[in-house]
């Protein structure tokens, strides 16, 4: 096994969820502008070595522990591809062996999400499963195309919808700038339509970073791609806040933005778009360089 596939990937608001792997690598694997997975194949976990591990975790933690966990998190780059009846079946096992464990939480992608039923989805809400992560990036289907996301406004509106009917909460992020300046009204205004249309909890807001090994990094090394300055990504970010008419909460704190805050829509609106104001008039040296990156993540 390769270092790359023993590291293991959660969102950092399940820092405290006890983590079991599911699945190596993503399904997807395909967008031009990750390279998270690039090195691991995708293989999912058999069922029977996940609940082994899910034993010898429950006999590691011991009986003082085990009562202490109370949310775990499925890792992998999309479990959500998996078979529903699996799905259960690790969750179910999972509270047999923790008596207060009642949450479930894990990345998910429209692509392979809309292919569950509502009944499946349903279930999985039941047992247990509370939020899902995803990575939305845009809400115009030339960028989604453009960036090979696997799916459609559409399927990501469909995901949504079947999501809040099952009682599951869907925290999603979006990238500013990946459109380029070409499609940067577009991509804002389509993107906060999409949202204000399926409500999600949290909208985790990025900014994109030309990342080596991945097409839209060798795009932008090569010319083809011309990366939007701190300025220009405000502007797009203000558009898109502007037409927010949806009630979430905006959140930036990654390291690829230029600002960061946490805003409550709508009540939130004015205020940051006052903020946003405000960091349009600093000077070019107040934010970071634009550039290539070598980070996965």
């Amino acid at each position: 096994m390769s270092q790359q596939q023993e590291v293991y990937y959660r969102p950092p608001t399940e820092a405290d969820s006890f983590i079991i792997r599911v699945m190596h690598g993503c399904p997807h694997n395909r967008c031009t502008f990750c390279n998270l997975f690039k090195e691991v194949p995708f293989r999912p976990v058999p069922l029977a070595d996940v609940l082994s591990g899910i034993d010898q975790d429950a006999e590691e933690l011991g009986e003082a522990h085990r009562p202490k966990l109370t949310s775990m998190y499925l890792e992998g780059g999309d479990p959500l591809a998996l078979r529903s009846d699996s799905l259960l079946a690790i969750m179910e096992h999972a509270k047999s062996r923790f008596p207060n464990l009642g949450r479930f939480a894990c990345y998910a992608t429209a692509r392979f999400g809309i292919q569950k039923t509502q009944e499946e989805l349903n279930a999985l809400g039941r047992a247990g499963l509370r939020r899902v992560f995803v990575g939305l990036e845009s809400g115009s289907d030339v960028i989604l195309q453009a960036t090979n996301k696997g799916c459609s406004s559409d399927d990501l509106k469909r995901f949504g919808e079947k999501l809040f009917l099952a009682g599951i909460e869907m925290d999603v992020s979006m990238m500013l700038g990946i459109g380029g300046q070409q499609f940067s009204r577009e991509h804002a205004v389509k993107t906060a339509e999409l949202l204000s249309a399926i409500n999600p909890a949290c909208v985790r807001i990025r900014t994109f970073v030309a990342k080596h090994d991945t097409p839209l990094g060798d795009e932008y090394l090569e010319g083809r791609f011309e990366l939007m300055d701190p300025y220009a990504i405000l502007r797009e970010l203000r558009l898109m806040v502007e037409h927010i008419t949806g009630r979430m909460q905006l959140l930036s704190e990654h390291w690829s933005d230029f600002i960061h805050f946490t805003a409550d829509m709508p009540e939130a609106k004015e205020a940051l778009l006052e903020y946003i104001d405000q960091a349009l008039t600093r000077p070019r040296e107040a934010f970071r360089p634009v550039g290539i990156d070598d980070e996965r993540a």
